[in-house]
């Protein structure tokens, strides 16, 4: 799967959402309720696709092995994940002015991005322990130019680690 078209599809059917939403909200303004309703079913359509591009997102993520360039992979991935917040935020509170709700909604999303965290850590820690095995046998094989570039991705998720634990 090509992420880049992923993410592209992505912020273009929340821009169509956007759009869809600005011209239903004109339409109910100037009275035009069956163009208001048009809209609508639109709009319920493009959600539906949202959901479903947030789903592969999610697959995406749980099936990710841990290989060489996975790292990259993951971080879109989760930077995907976090371009349907928005969306969600707005659709949980949209229909409230009571203060209590939003703050509990805005907690969620905070508790999600939390997990996120968690879920990269883990993600680095498993990169971790492979690279450590692709370095043994880099060196087994004296491919002293990949052990050096294994030692030195293996260095640098060691301090993000180090760092996180802190």
């Amino acid at each position: 799967m090509n992420l880049n078209l992923l993410k592209e599809n992505i912020l273009e059917t929340k821009l169509n959402l956007l759009r869809i939403q600005l011209e239903k909200q004109t339409a109910i303004k100037d009275l035009q309720y069956e163009k208001a309703a048009n809209l609508r079913e639109q709009e319920k359509q493009i959600r539906e696709h949202i959901e479903n591009l947030k789903s592969v997102v999610i697959k995406s993520i749980h099936t990710l092995k841990v290989e060489h360039g996975s790292i990259a992979d993951f971080i879109l991935l989760q930077a995907l994940l976090l371009e349907f917040h928005s969306i969600d935020f707005l659709n949980d509170c949209s229909y409230t002015q009571s203060i209590e709700v939003i703050e509990n909604y805005m907690n969620c999303y905070w508790r999600i991005r939390e997990q996120m965290q968690d879920d990269l850590m883990k993600f680095l820690c498993d990169e971790y322990q492979y690279l450590r095995v692709q370095i043994r046998n880099f060196n087994n094989e004296s491919d002293t130019f990949n052990a050096q570039e294994a030692i030195s991705r293996l260095t640098s998720i060691s301090d993000i680690i180090n760092r996180h634990s802190n």
